[in-house]
């Protein structure tokens, strides 16, 4: 559970490190080690449709993303632009 800066909660049923770890293997098995994709892609691409991170929540997938930085299998790459073109490299 975690409440954010404007009092939203927001219940998870997965810890992020288990979303992590599902990420990261979904990215291993689709050869993206090594590659980019925004994180809007992650969540809201095409080729996500028929896995479990089509529509979910974006701040979920950033807080997956988050915990695979700390552990150095992914780099977060900011946009300027707008928060969806964030990319994130696989590593």
């Amino acid at each position: 559970m975690l409440l954010d800066s404007i009092n939203r909660l927001t219940l998870l049923w997965d810890k992020p490190a288990e979303v992590a770890e599902r990420l990261y293997a979904w990215a291993k098995s689709s050869e993206m080690i090594g590659k980019v994709a925004t994180v809007y892609e992650l969540h809201q691409g095409e080729d996500m449709r028929e896995t479990e991170f089509y529509c979910m929540d974006e701040g979920v997938v950033r807080k997956a993303l988050d915990v695979l930085v700390k552990q150095s299998r992914a780099v977060l790459l900011e946009s300027d632009i707008h928060s969806d073109e964030d990319g994130v490299k696989f590593l």
